[in-house]
């Protein structure tokens, strides 16, 4: 199948837990990344986004009824190295929040170039 230039990039990708976990065997979303395999198995209502690039796979069910729903998103920043900076950014903005006001100087300075840094991304 040709799909052509219009075809949608899948930059992020998504699970949707619909089932419980002790209502299937099995069934555990697998996840390869640079700091290894990550397998989940979460609760009803959970969604794991996770970069598309990343090696992914489910287990197969051994028992029971899983059910999930699945997507992918197309971010507005076209390039994984760009999308790299802005979740390493915003881990950090996380972290710092821990640690400093909200209207310290190093959050407003970090939320500055996040949001400029999207701007100039997307």
């Amino acid at each position: 199948m040709d799909y052509g230039e219009s075809a949608l990039r899948t930059d992020l990708s998504y699970t949707l837990f619909l089932s419980d976990p002790e209502t299937y065997d099995g069934g555990e979303l697998v996840i390869e990344r640079a700091e290894g395999v990550r397998h989940v198995k979460p609760k009803a209502g959970t969604l794991i986004l996770y970069p598309s690039t990343h090696l992914h796979a489910v287990r197969a069910v051994t028992g029971g009824s899983h059910l999930a729903a699945v997507g992918w998103i197309e971010s507005r920043v076209k390039t994984v190295s760009r999308r790299e900076i802005l979740f390493d950014l915003e881990n950090l903005a996380t972290s710092l929040s821990q640690t400093y006001d909200a209207q310290s100087v190093e959050r407003l300075t970090l939320a500055k170039v996040i949001a400029n840094l999207k701007r100039d991304f997307s």
